[in-house]
């Protein structure tokens, strides 16, 4: 999707040597061009978990990237909606690990359009960023939820903490017996939006007489399901009809469209 590319006053200060590259990616963020690959290369793997995006909803995208994903040590710290690309600053692999300080930067530069915030309580203290780091990097604690994840001092000078959740708090799913895997709850419920809608229309079809089995695979070059129908008595090669991701703009299949 085309969005908007606001800048903060860090971001902006500290671009320099590397305006080219910056540009060509704000290029394709402004023309809603595909940014995938700019994110790590570790996104292909689904079950990892990335902490800063999980708790804070800030992104890392490199700045360069080839044929498998993101490279190079310079990473662009954002925050993204429908409609904006909120970069807060040019970082490093380090960086991703300042929680306080790029909420804080985040907060400021764009004073509550991007976080809910309450009051900061003492038990703010305890997660710093040495404790915040080793659960991002160990298995056993990525998949937590930190209640609350960050603190921050507000455009008003205030001492608040960031609300949790706020569209990154993580549940557990057993995908079999002996497979659990933790995933953003957001995540989640559109997964299950997404099979409901599968689901209404597989049953519509039942209810037209068709008696067949539905086997469905994504195509991500179509950027659409593929359905095929199972009759008895015989297979068919053909798509028996293709559910695209979006219609019109308008995301039909979230699940898809977002994660896939």
């Amino acid at each position: 999707m085309k969005r908007r590319v606001l800048l903060s006053e860090a971001f902006a200060s500290s671009v320099g040597n590397h305006g080219d590259a910056w540009r060509e990616l704000q290029r394709k963020i402004e023309n809603g061009i595909d940014i995938n690959g700019y994110l790590s290369k570790g996104i292909r793997d689904w079950t990892l978990r990335d902490m800063l995006l999980d708790q804070c909803k800030i992104y890392h995208f490199h700045l360069r990237k080839d044929a498998d994903g993101g490279i190079g040590r310079e990473i662009v710290f954002a925050i993204v909606d429908e409609q904006n690309f909120f970069a807060v600053c040019l970082g490093d692999h380090h960086t991703m690990y300042d929680r306080n300080d790029l909420v804080t930067l985040a907060e400021t530069s764009w004073p509550g359009r991007l976080f809910k915030l309450k009051d900061a309580g003492p038990s703010n203290a305890v997660i710093d960023r040495a404790m915040f780091k080793e659960f991002a990097h160990r298995q056993v604690t990525a998949g937590i939820n930190l209640i609350e994840p960050a603190v921050l001092t507000d455009a008003q000078g205030n001492v608040r903490s960031l609300h949790n959740p706020q569209g990154s708090a993580i549940v557990g799913v057993d995908l079999s017996q002996s497979v659990h895997v933790k995933v953003p709850l957001n995540a989640y419920l559109d997964y299950c939006n997404e099979l409901r809608s599968i689901e209404t229309i597989v049953s519509g079809l039942h209810r037209r007489g068709w008696s067949l089995s539905l086997r469905f695979s994504a195509d991500s070059g179509r950027r659409a399901y593929v359905a095929w129908a199972e009759p008895l008595g015989g297979s068919k090669t053909d798509p028996t009809f293709i559910l695209r991701y979006r219609d019109k703009g308008k995301a039909r299949f979230p699940l898809a469209a977002k994660y896939l």
